[in-house]
């Protein structure tokens, strides 16, 4: 088959198409194990069992309240549920999710029928080991320009409990442990309000995949600035960026080269927020099935979004992960991730620009 990182189309940075990512959720299953369970939607009636047994539900009573217990149940009941299909009852008529393509054991695509705009998910498996996996989910809305503002805050909240829930959905089935239920009673219903559109906004003010901002900045002598060349070359190491008057610095893992950009060939003056950072991410993104070069601004978006600082990040390695950190706001963002926020107040993600490198000498970042 095809490889399951192939299953989405790239994006024109122009159309109307929006992805929204979650955070990498770690599943201590292997992943044909995982895959196999989510392929299969009738799995999840496990779930409804659970809430159908009048004991679990008295059990589950003093720990989320009566009310909620019902709300859920109610919820659960409205769901029915084949092989590849999900549906709900909602108040513009009927919604399914629906599973369109497998790509075992990698990825699962889903589209959304009956929704108020055009919706499709992934959920991207990669191993970790022998017995366990990460999974990431990426939903694709097509919104137009007014639509997005009413919605695009309660998607990336929506995005991010979808990936909760099947990360804790997994555990449910196949372990009898019950104390993973008190978080996924919430998550269970937020399917089913990610896909009703009614519920109302949040006031988070997301973005598209790339900048709204003008980013350039042309380098030809990539070769002799190893900060540069490294993260260029070597996965998961990303190098900062930082202008000063002609001088422009490239600093990785405590190395820094300095260069004057006057003496650089085919010198254009840059354009740029706070600076740069770039380096080929981890893991692919979906829809790829190479290892992307990322290229972020040096300035923390939601400072510069809130006060208009462009304060300079910091990179280094948070719990394994490459992150920037902003030592203003206290925020961090997954560097290897597409610079989503996972540490702080929840906000925008890294201002994201177009980097092209030509493997030898030469680099590019831009953005329209």
């Amino acid at each position: 088959g095809a490889n399951a990182l192939s299953l989405q189309p790239k994006v024109n940075s122009m159309s109307n198409k929006n992805d929204y990512v979650s955070q990498v959720k770690d599943i201590p299953y292997a992943q044909e194990t995982v895959f196999n369970k989510m392929a299969d939607l009738r799995n999840l009636e496990t779930i409804r069992e659970k809430f159908s047994d009048p004991s679990f539900c008295q059990q589950m009573e003093g720990q989320l309240g009566k009310d909620k217990i019902d709300e859920v149940r109610t919820r659960l009941n409205s769901l029915s549920f084949s092989q590849d299909n999900m549906t709900a009852d909602s108040p513009i008529g009927r919604l399914t999710l629906s599973i369109i393509e497998r790509d075992i054991p990698k990825c699962i695509k889903f589209e959304a029928q009956g929704a108020p705009i055009p919706l499709t998910m992934w959920v991207q498996l990669l191993p970790n080991g022998d017995s366990a996996c990460k999974m990431r989910i990426t939903l694709r809305a097509e919104l137009n320009m007014f639509i997005r503002h009413m919605v695009e805050g309660k998607l990336q909240q929506g995005v991010e409990q979808i990936a909760e829930m099947l990360a804790r959905c997994h555990m449910v089935i196949n372990t009898s442990i019950s104390h993973v239920m008190k978080s996924l009673s919430s998550r269970m219903t937020a399917l089913v309000a990610v896909l009703m559109f009614f519920t109302g906004c949040t006031t988070d003010d997301m973005q598209t995949m790339y900048s709204r901002y003008r980013a350039s900045f042309f380098y030809q002598k990539v070769m002799q600035v190893q900060p540069l060349y490294a993260s260029l070359t070597g996965s998961g190491q990303f190098c900062t960026i930082a202008f000063q008057g002609m001088n422009v610095t490239f600093s990785s893992n405590g190395t820094s080269y300095t260069d004057n950009l006057t003496q650089v060939a085919g010198y254009q003056s840059p354009v740029f927020l706070g600076g740069f950072i770039v380096g080929q991410a981890n893991m692919p993104e979906t829809g790829q099935t190479n290892l992307p070069l990322m290229c972020y601004d040096l300035a923390c978006p939601n400072c510069y979004n809130e006060m208009g600082l462009t304060r300079h990040m910091s990179v280094m390695e948070y719990n394994g992960k490459q992150v920037a950190s902003c030592s203003k706001c206290k925020r961090k963002y997954d560097l290897n991730n597409t610079g989503i926020p996972i540490e702080g107040e929840k906000g925008l993600k890294l201002e994201r620009y177009h980097i092209v490198y030509d493997g030898s000498n030469i680099m590019r970042i831009y953005n329209p």
